[in-house]
């Protein structure tokens, strides 16, 4: 019997890590609360589209930022995307790292340069999420219903947002890879990739779509709980949901930013929507976003192996 390899037994491993924290995760939510939950079927079909097109919008914008930082082509395929949806799924890993660790070991089988991929994903998080944090406080910065969030948290918001521009910058960022590969010379890597201005541009202008793919997503399940909910507030919910994932995010040793995320999301979610409904509509949204995430995983595991069983 041919024994695994150490690709495979890592595989294995990262996906049982996977499992128990979301195990761990589940057994977190409040399922009480969200007695007598009821919604409107075709919101949260809706819902769902526009929750799937943002994961695998995300694996597109990887794949150009890869594009972009090596300068040639980067094929979208289903090897990609499933190593994209392994990498995401992974958040749910305290520490975050997973996130971009799971991108450079699991692209060994694109052909991809170690470097380049380590580069693309730090670029992909980090530019993720100033883009969410920084639209969102755009949309909703001035709205007076804003004043429900505490100065506090206000000024943490500010100050990350801040950190994570100056840490984007070419120079800065340049640098601190450069520090970071100084003793990885045994990747036969003569120079390494660098990003550009036109590079940060490129990849925050697609994520600008992520913003409404994601934002569009929440509103249209939100609705389907509170079918009261007017698309007038289409704008201030996409916000709201978008700036609560990216300070999420930022919650680097919480898994995918349990209890943060939903923090911020129900302070914002209070200002129009009665707290009784406010807090269901956040308690379901969590599980909402699980689902959504271990479909997206599903799904780019089915393609990658139904590739592999195609007749050659």
């Amino acid at each position: 019997m041919k024994k695994p390899s150490l690709y495979s037994a890592f595989r294995m491993l990262f996906v049982g890590l996977i499992v128990v924290f979301l195990i761990v995760y589940m057994k977190s939510i409040d399922y009480d609360s969200l007695t007598g939950l009821s919604f409107e079927l075709i919101p949260v079909l809706i819902a769902i589209v526009f929750a799937l097109s943002f994961r695998f919008w995300g694996s597109f914008v990887w794949a150009k930022a890869l594009e972009y930082i090596g300068d040639k082509p980067v094929p979208i395929n289903h090897e990609l995307v499933s190593v994209y949806a392994t990498a995401w799924i992974g958040r749910y890993i305290p520490g975050k790292v997973t996130w971009i660790l799971g991108k450079v070991i699991f692209s060994k089988k694109l052909g991809l340069s170690r470097a380049e991929v380590a580069i693309s994903s730090v670029v992909e998080a980090v530019l993720q999420v100033v883009t969410l944090i920084a639209v969102s406080l755009v949309v909703i910065g001035f709205d007076a219903r804003l004043d429900v969030i505490s100065g506090g948290y206000k000024l943490l918001i500010l100050v990350a947002a801040i950190g994570l521009i100056i840490s984007i910058h070419p120079r800065i960022f340049n640098r601190l890879i450069k520090l970071a590969y100084k003793s990885m010379k045994k990747d036969g890597l003569t120079a390494l990739p660098s990003i550009s201005w036109g590079v940060i541009y490129k990849v925050s202008t697609l994520y600008l779509v992520g913003f409404v793919l994601s934002g569009a997503s929440y509103f249209f399940f939100t609705k389907s709980l509170y079918p009261e909910l007017g698309y007038n507030e289409l704008l201030y919910i996409m916000s709201a949901f978008n700036l609560a994932g990216a300070i999420g995010m930022l919650a680097i040793f919480v898994p995918s930013g349990l209890g943060v995320r939903e923090g911020v999301q129900f302070l914002l979610l209070s200002a129009i929507i009665p707290n009784d409904i406010a807090l269901i509509i956040t308690i379901a949204a969590r599980i909402f976003s699980l689902i959504i995430d271990v479909g997206f995983w599903l799904i780019s595991q089915i393609g990658r192996h139904s590739l592999k069983l195609k007749p050659s």
